[in-house]
């Protein structure tokens, strides 16, 4: 991939293929669409952990082996970003979006998940997070925050630079709550506790929402210019916890497709983890 620009688009709780088949009876398009395109799409693709954090620190700092006790740790590891300082190094520019600090490059958006200091973690289980949450107006921030990326991503494809860049993009899709329905209209009644809902209003939600983050994704491709001159990712970061036992290996299985210039199939084949992709891509 030398001197060719690099861009992820992580959907966040996005099943494998196998997964979406045998947990929800349901045939991903996103697939066919993706290998109509010259996409390497990965049937059973694993993440080494169902935890967002975990995975994609796992991810940005090449090593499968680290083993994070806590979530503070996990988004120091992944400030400190591995991988982010070697493309630097060898000339990348690194664009974040996403609600991380990744490799030293600040969070895109704000949104209270997976606190990143001490003082977060207090503010988070006080009841002061509570009150605020309630004078908030803004009862959608995971879709506002959505809403937000794609429409810097389409800017950000667009700007010229004089070395390549690596735009990491992280969506909150089809991650619950489910906020749009497949067609892109605000869902009026998510459901709000997947534990405590009916498994039908969940696989039809969850779904729904997958199909609609098809076509953001679809869209957003081909809004890439000269995008078959570049290296491509799709992936999820974990499986769809939703309605499986905590041991269930489904959770771990997650999406996952690659295109970039004359692919190797049979070294793109021998992937297992959606965290080894970095070092397969040639």
């Amino acid at each position: 991939m030398k001197d060719k620009d690099l861009i992820w688009i992580l959907l966040d709780e996005y099943a494998s293929p196998a997964s979406l088949s045998s947990q929800f009876k349901f045939h991903d398009t996103l697939v066919d669409s993706l290998q109509t395109k010259g996409f390497f799409v990965f049937d059973k693709l694993r993440s080494r952990s169902d935890a967002t954090v975990y995975s994609v620190n796992s991810l940005f700092n090449l090593d499968d082996s680290v083993s994070i006790s806590n979530y503070i740790y996990a988004t120091d590891y992944l400030d400190k970003s591995h991988w982010v300082k070697h493309l630097e190094k060898t000339g990348y520019k690194f664009i974040n979006l996403d609600f991380f600090n990744i490799g030293g490059h600040p969070k895109f958006s704000y949104l209270r998940i997976f606190s990143d200091n001490y003082t977060d973690q207090i503010i988070a289980g006080s009841m002061f997070v509570w009150i605020l949450d309630n004078l908030n107006e803004d009862k959608m921030p995971f879709d506002r925050y959505n809403q937000k990326i794609i429409s810097a991503f389409k800017q950000k494809v667009y700007e010229k630079h004089d070395k390549p860049v690596f735009i990491w993009v992280h969506l909150l899709i089809p991650h619950s709550p489910f906020f749009r329905n497949a067609n892109g209209d605000l869902n009026k009644s998510p459901v709000s506790d997947i534990k405590t809902s009916p498994a039908s209003a969940v696989i039809e939600q969850y779904t729904s929402y997958l199909s609609y983050g098809n076509t953001v994704v679809l869209k957003m491709l081909n809004e890439i210019p000269d995008w078959k001159n570049k290296v491509i990712i799709i992936s999820g970061d974990h499986g769809a916890r939703m309605l499986i036992p905590d041991d269930d290996p489904r959770r771990k299985q997650t999406f996952g497709a690659i295109y970039y210039p004359s692919m190797d199939h049979k070294e793109l084949s021998k992937i297992k983890y959606m965290q080894q992709i970095p070092f397969h891509l040639h």
